[in-house]
């Protein structure tokens, strides 16, 4: 996506684009393909949020712009099926997050360590955030004694999806950047789905670009 958006972007300052792809399809982690049956096949986990403003720009601009289906509820189920549903409070930012408090995978002592953790990715100020970029989310809330538990049966799936990467290899200064981005207003935490697979729905329409 990186290399197919720099030449859609050199396309517009006027350069003629060759873009090799080692792959047989272009899109590196965010394509897809038809598999022998038929059905599409994401290369990855792909989610969006709104405040992914470039993604959502450079979509709309090679003509795909309503690609995504967004949904104000985030769904999370354990092994076993056991499903938890988090869906914001219709409260003032930030306290719409407070509707963690209902997201039974989470124990008591765990959400009392979390909340403090979350308050200070929130306070911090912008050197604060930097600061952090040579300490993992892992270690992060350990310092604030969240349980291994609680990061390897939820929060690991959700560092994974985003990035994916482990817990104990992705900055705490991108954590902090999240937890921020989606405490900013309520349709923040909205999270959004590709319509169909990501390579039909966006690579052919960038090399027609």
């Amino acid at each position: 996506m990186a290399g197919l958006s720099a030449a859609v972007h050199l396309v517009d300052k006027g350069f003629d684009v060759t873009l090799p792809e080692a792959e047989e399809e272009l899109g590196g982690r965010a394509m897809s393909w038809v598999d022998e049956d038929g059905d599409t096949i994401d290369n990855a986990l792909h989610v969006f949020f709104p405040h992914y403003v470039n993604i959502l720009g450079f979509f709309a601009k090679v003509g795909a712009p309503d690609v995504i289906r967004w949904t104000d509820t985030l769904t999370y189920i354990k092994e076993g099926g056991d499903a938890a549903h988090f869906t914001p409070f219709d409260l003032p930012a930030p306290l719409h997050g407070l509707s963690i408090a209902k997201f039974h995978h989470i124990g008591p002592v765990d959400m009392l360590r979390f909340g403090p953790a979350a308050m200070r990715a929130l306070s911090m100020s912008e050197a604060a955030v930097a600061s952090y970029d040579r300490v993992t989310v892992e270690d992060f809330l350990h310092g604030y004694g969240v349980s291994q538990k609680l990061i390897d049966n939820m929060l690991r799936a959700m560092v994974n999806g985003l990035t994916f990467l482990e817990p104990y290899e992705v900055s705490a200064k991108a954590a902090a950047y999240w937890i921020r981005n989606l405490t900013t207003t309520r349709e923040a935490v909205k999270v959004g789905f590709a319509r169909g697979g990501l390579g039909e729905i966006y690579v052919r329409k960038a090399v027609e670009y």
